[in-house]
């Protein structure tokens, strides 16, 4: 999860092209509403997530001895106080859309002010000119001029660890679906892929990322872990 939370909006409204298919009906009918407590990444220290009484996020704790403070200034703002050691590091300021996804982010300090993109259905995208292919309720091409990622997913699983469960939709709409595998090139080795384990409510709390290249599994599986606050 990026310490900037609410900041990790990069989109553009371009193209998003669908298709008309079957979709599987999901084993695992979790609500978005399910919020993430911890999360841990491999042999780090958890970070904790903390909301208010909406679901919103209120606080984010990290391994580091820092923090963010997220405060709903009005419908359309959203401040960011980052903390080091109980002290004030760094504030943001994060303009919504009438979606309520964050377009524009300015670093109080310093002035600058950085834009973000969203697709028409409000996905977020990593560069401006990017097109995202959605299908199913889920990006499964990224296309940035010649390069292409390609994803796939598990259509009988929700997703259960995208923003929304953690009080962020600011950043952008989740995938429907849990993603199994992304692929950088039609016909590329270089891969990764992701597998799940779930709890007795069909929620994920532990995700393995594996990654390959030119076909080799090129180093240890990444770990992530997840508990909820319910």
């Amino acid at each position: 999860m990026k310490k900037l939370l609410l900041l990790g909006v990069l989109s553009s409204v371009l193209f998003v092209g669908c298709k008309k298919t079957t979709t599987p009906t999901p084993t695992n009918q979790t609500s978005v509403s399910a919020r993430i407590k911890t999360m841990k990444y491999d042999s780090g220290s958890p970070f904790t997530y903390s909301y208010d009484a909406s679901g919103r996020l209120t606080r984010a704790d990290f391994d580091d001895s820092s923090y963010t403070m997220v405060e709903y200034t009005s419908a359309s703002l959203i401040t960011l106080k980052q903390f080091k050691n109980n002290l004030l590091n760094s504030t943001y300021k994060i303009t919504l859309n009438t979606q309520g996804y964050g377009i524009y982010v300015e670093n109080v300090g310093s002035k600058k002010i950085d834009t973000n993109y969203f697709d028409a259905n409000g996905f977020r995208l990593y560069e401006k000119n990017q097109v995202n292919i959605v299908e199913n309720g889920n990006v499964t091409k990224r296309i940035f001029g010649t390069d292409t990622t390609y994803y796939t997913y598990d259509l009988t699983k929700l997703n259960t660890i995208g923003n929304s469960n953690m009080g962020s939709p600011s950043d952008g709409k989740d995938n429907q679906n849990l993603v199994i595998s992304s692929k950088y090139g039609a016909k590329s080795l270089t891969y990764t892929q992701y597998s799940y384990e779930f709890d007795a409510k069909n929620r994920v709390v532990k995700m393995i990322s594996s990654y390959y290249n030119n076909g080799v599994k090129s180093q240890k599986d990444y770990i992530t872990l997840y508990t909820y606050t319910d």
